[in-house]
Order: structure tokens, then sequence, then C-alpha cells
């Protein structure tokens, strides 16, 4: 989703819907750990919008609204009711579980499952196969960085000029 997007859907919601928004880059190590998870959330939560808004595609429109939505890194996950954002994710370690309790603390809803309440395990807990197909990525990208490349070879050419210029 683009984030022309998000701020459209966001603001044609009643007031007392929300909507969970995660912020993501492809590149992202971190990112990519807890795509299956957050993909999970839709499964758990289908009542809930589960949006995903990558943000190395929408740089130009994204970094305009960085303080609008108090997104400075990936991944960053928010819960929205309207247009305002009522909860943000802080939590260093990130999985089904814990992603699930922080839903169900900010948002009064249940998660659906099919499971009993007697049964301590459910497999409705569990990442599935399907989790990892989609629809958020879970291959991190790994592209070659040419401006980085770029750069450690300028630094190595002043380096050497400057090498160069004390022996002589």
């Amino acid at each position: 989703m683009s984030v022309a997007q998000l701020l459209s859907h966001l603001g044609s919601h009643e007031p007392g819907i929300c909507a969970v928004v995660l912020f993501y880059a492809t590149w992202c190590p971190f990112s990519m750990k807890m795509a299956a998870d957050y993909n999970a959330l839709g499964r758990l939560f289908p009542t809930i919008p589960i949006i995903a808004v990558e943000v190395e595609s929408q740089i130009n429109t994204f970094s305009s609204n960085q303080l609008r939505f108090g997104t400075i890194s990936v991944p960053n996950l928010l819960i929205f009711q309207g247009p305002r954002a009522i909860s943000r994710y802080n939590q260093t370690h990130i999985d089904l579980q814990l992603l699930t309790q922080f839903m169900k603390q900010h948002i009064n809803v249940d998660v659906q499952t099919n499971c009993s309440p007697n049964v301590s395990t459910c497999s409705d807990f569990q990442i599935m196969e399907q989790d990892h197909i989609g629809p958020l990525p879970t291959k991190l990208q790994t592209d070659t960085d040419w401006i980085l490349i770029f750069s450690i070879l300028f630094l190595l050419y002043i380096v050497f000029t400057k090498v160069k210029t004390v022996v002589v």
C-alpha cells in the first residue's frame, strides 16, 4: 500500500475503528524477521485491517509524512484509530504471541481461532506455511549497494593520494 492510499484509508474510517499498520523495508533484516508473524495477524484478526507500507518504494511521499506517523526507523508497528496513531509496538523481541498480546491490549477484539478454551497450545498461534508466502514478503532483499561501493573507493583514493604525497 502506498502512503497516499494509507492516508485515504485511515481518513475514511469511522471513529472508533482501528487499523494496524507496519512500516517496513525489504532490505531490513528486522522487518523480514517479523514478516511471517505479521502475516499471521491477518488470519487471527480477520475483522481488523492489517496494513503494510514498504517505505523504500515510497521514499519521497514517506519522508514528507515521517513526522505525521512518528516513523524514523523500520520496522515500525502502529495502531491507528481513524487517522491518529494511538499505540506503537515498542519491544525488541517480536513474535506472534507478543504481537497478539499487543493487539488485544490496545484493541477491544478477540482472536478468532479454531481452538477450544481448554487447550493450552493451539496450532492457530503457530506460524504456518502460508504466512511465509505473503502478503508481506519474508525474503531479505540483497542488492548491491553501489553508492556504498563508490564511497569506499572514493575514500581509498583520498587515503592513497594523501599517503603518496607524504611518502614523496
